[in-house]
């Protein structure tokens, strides 16, 4: 079944269509085109083609060429009059381009439909005998529009002659039938404006979630109903606010590149806004992890519509290990550490504020070395902060917000605030979005685990390096590096480390890089504490004593007169 994105167009209401469509290429100067309303809401391809995009290809994009091809045609009508036909050969490239684009787009509205379905009894017959199955023909005309070079379209059209299906690739905005005199029945889209936001570069992907819709939840209560049917009432004391907006959930989902077969760990789902957005983009496996036992029958409702799809698990994520449940539950594909692509699995969380920080710490050390959730590979991972926290992960050398957890987040990953390629103009989540309402804004995170982490030493001399030196931020670096040492070595100790690595002892910890804490920890060698060394040292209580005659000491024991001081 082809869900969302269908072959809605019979072979008889197809040729009705196109007709209108030459129409089109009518010039005159008495009408002008128009952009077509969508039969649909923005968002109702979701999660396939997000309302963002479906909004900025309608309005936009195809509006462009609309108000163009009306420009064009009164350009035209102009030099008709003044016999000028220098000038209207050089409109023809652009009043082809223009043109299609409307065509094109006029006929893509209507071919695709938000319930989905099956295409009618004749096309269905048609598609058997030209393709020999839907499925093969899908795959042929997948082929041939990811391998459209550059931009342009894949089509599924009938030879008006022969009344044979063929499937053809159009360049551009090249119309179909005027290109190759077929009429066409179904349409994709290859340039990037129609999917970039949401798929990036990745056309395949994009080619795949035309034909293959993820399974979608049944329908189910408003969330806020939800909460209500359920009596659901966030504890302050748990710090505990729920996201009532599901673009919002959705657009979190988006960020975190959720995609058809992932597994996903959500922490603290609360009463299922997030899940329900894991869910619909089509994850195969969700585990949920809900210490508050108020939470689990509004999830069971989940789980039970997502028909086998999302396990709860009733714990404190910070004593969880999400490695454990994955692989207990045969984790398909993990991926070796190194690899460029990223394994089929997140972890994702709107986490309570006042254990943010604690369970970022947590993920970090296990990224670190490689344990939990990334025994299966650099599975990335994306949580909700308050935004002076979140600003606080991604921020740069020399940046007031800069702090202890920036350096061990940048050490062990690539922080970056979703929604924005940067700090300033990062769009955030309102306070108002939540139930109840924060005084505070929300950010998002998205973390991917560094291929090679900054720090080659272990997470715990980095952790206890970084947090000294930061908990002198306003002083110089050296006053926070001398606090490891014993207070008769300290001086010499730290200025001996800051020589090694080649750091100014008056400079202060916000204007160090990651590399100068990894060269740090590298260089802060443990101390060969025993008792000869510090007895060795100035003043040191009590003195040294030598046994006179041996070295060992005798089973029988020693008098006092063996000792010389």
């Amino acid at each position: 079944m082809i869900r969302q994105l269908i072959i809605e167009m019979s072979l008889s209401t197809s040729a009705k269509m196109l007709g209108a469509g030459r129409g089109l290429l009518c010039v005159s100067r008495l009408s002008k085109h128009t952009l077509p309303d969508l039969p649909y809401d923005f968002n109702a391809l979701e999660p396939v083609i997000s309302s963002e995009i479906m909004q900025l290809h309608h309005q936009k994009h195809h509006n462009t060429y609309v108000t163009n091809l009306n420009n064009l045609e009164e350009q035209i009508h102009n030099a008709n009059e003044k016999k000028d036909i220098s000038k209207l050969v050089s409109l023809q490239p652009a009043y082809k381009f223009n043109a299609g684009g409307h065509i094109n787009h006029s006929i893509l509205w209507q071919v695709m439909a938000k319930d989905g379905g099956e295409p009618s009894k004749e096309l269905s017959a048609a598609i058997k005998r030209d393709f020999g199955s839907m499925e093969k023909m899908q795959e042929k005309l997948s082929a041939a529009t990811i391998g459209v070079q550059g931009s342009g379209w894949g089509w599924l059209g009938i030879c008006p002659v022969s009344k044979q299906l063929r499937i053809a690739t159009c360049a551009n905005q090249d119309p179909l039938e005027a290109t190759t005199g077929l009429k066409p029945l179904f349409g994709i889209d290859v340039w990037e404006h129609a999917y970039y936001l949401q798929y990036k570069n990745v056309r395949p992907d994009y080619v795949k979630a035309v034909w293959k819709m993820p399974p979608r939840l049944p329908p189910l209560p408003a969330l806020r109903d939800f909460i209500h049917l359920y009596k659901l009432r966030a504890k302050k004391i748990l710090s505990q606010n729920f996201l009532m907006d599901m673009n919002i959930t959705r657009k979190i989902v988006r960020a975190a590149g959720v995609r058809d077969g992932d597994w996903v760990c959500e922490v603290g789902p609360g009463p299922g806004g997030i899940t329900r957005g894991i869910l619909e983009a089509g994850a195969s496996r969700v585990d949920v992890i809900e210490i508050d036992h108020r939470f689990i029958p509004a999830l069971q409702h989940l789980s039970e519509a997502a028909e086998g799809r999302l396990h709860i698990h009733r714990a404190d994520v910070l004593k969880t290990c999400v490695g454990e449940v994955w692989r207990e539950n045969g984790f398909p594909s993990a991926s070796h550490w190194l690899d460029d692509r990223a394994p089929p699995a997140h972890v994702i969380g709107n986490l309570p504020f006042n254990i943010a920080s604690p369970l970022i710490i947590k993920y970090l050390r296990e990224m670190s070395n490689r344990a939990g959730p990334w025994t299966c590979g650099r599975v990335p991972l994306t949580l909700t902060f308050q935004l002076e926290v979140a600003r606080r992960l991604c921020s740069p050398i020399d940046n007031e917000s800069r702090s202890r957890i920036s350096i061990m987040a940048q050490m062990y990953t690539d922080p970056r605030l979703v929604f924005s390629e940067g700090i300033s103009a990062a769009t955030i989540i309102p306070g108002a979005c939540f139930v109840p309402p924060p005084k505070v804004d929300v950010g998002v995170v998205r973390f991917v685990p560094r291929a090679v982490p900054a720090a080659s030493s272990p997470f715990e001399v980095v952790e206890k390096l970084v947090r000294q030196v930061f908990h002198y931020r306003q002083k110089y670096v050296l006053k926070g590096l001398k606090t490891l040492y014993p207070e008769e070595i300290a001086e010499d100790r730290a200025h001996e480390l800051l020589r090694e690595v080649r750091v100014s002892p008056s400079t202060t910890s916000i204007r160090l890089g990651v590399e100068e804490y990894a060269a740090m920890a590298a260089s802060a060698r443990p101390l060969p504490i025993t008792l000869d060394s510090l007895a060795s040292l100035p003043n040191a209580v009590p003195a040294p004593y030598a046994y006179a005659h041996c070295s060992i000491m005798p089973s029988e024991g020693m008098r006092l007169r063996d000792f010389s001081v």
